[in-house]
């Protein structure tokens, strides 16, 4: 009797693999072969699953973006403050900076290939859209001041985000966990008091 392949947990471990090969060498150099013998497969089973390397990478990008979709999710359905629902995102796991080294070696060739650029459009959209949904609920429980504009402020957090985990993967010894999270819980604290 043949072996039953569940696809979408073969393609999703794929992903785990590129990902982890896009943080060690650079998303240039992951290659159908490189991700084969990572993962024990032949070449074959991998192009079983994605027609070519930007399809592997735009669902590479697409996974990383719903796993931390999820974790923000899962944090404001369960009534977390802003900053623990906003620090699911930072990359103060291991995991989560191999997902920041996939978005930024991504985000590097949105602009010459079609297909990755629609991706990035799409993730920046969806994040537009948690950030929001996130910043409502905060406003919901009273933690933030009825009275923002959750739109600019969103984009806000989005820009302070990109710019902690661009500086915590370049520098990691010098961004630790706790420099970012307090980083944040600063910008949070601004916004609630209206400095800004």
């Amino acid at each position: 009797m043949p072996i039953q392949v569940d696809h979408q947990k073969r393609r999703a471990e794929i992903a785990r693999i590129v990902a982890e090969l896009a943080s060690e060498v650079g998303i240039e150099q992951v290659t159908f072969r490189e991700v084969a013998k990572r993962a024990g497969f032949s070449t074959m089973t991998v192009a079983h699953y994605f027609r070519d390397k930007k399809d592997l990478l735009v669902f590479t990008s697409s996974e990383a973006r719903l796993h931390a979709a999820r974790r923000v999710r899962d944090a404001i359905d369960s009534g977390k403050d802003l900053l623990t629902c906003l620090s699911t995102i930072l990359p103060i796991t291991k995991s989560r900076q191999i997902e920041w080294h996939t978005w930024f070696g991504f985000w590097g060739m949105a602009l010459s290939e079609p297909q990755i650029g629609s991706e990035r459009r799409d993730s920046m959209e969806a994040a537009s859209v948690l950030f929001i949904d996130a910043i409502k609920a905060a406003q919901n429980r009273g933690e933030l001041p009825k009275r923002i504009n959750r739109e600019f402020h969103a984009t806000r957090l989005q820009i302070v985000i990109n710019g902690i985990a661009s500086l915590a993967i370049s520098s990691e010894s010098t961004w630790p966990p706790e420099r970012q999270v307090d980083l944040l819980r600063r910008e949070i604290k601004s916004i609630k008091a209206g400095t800004r």
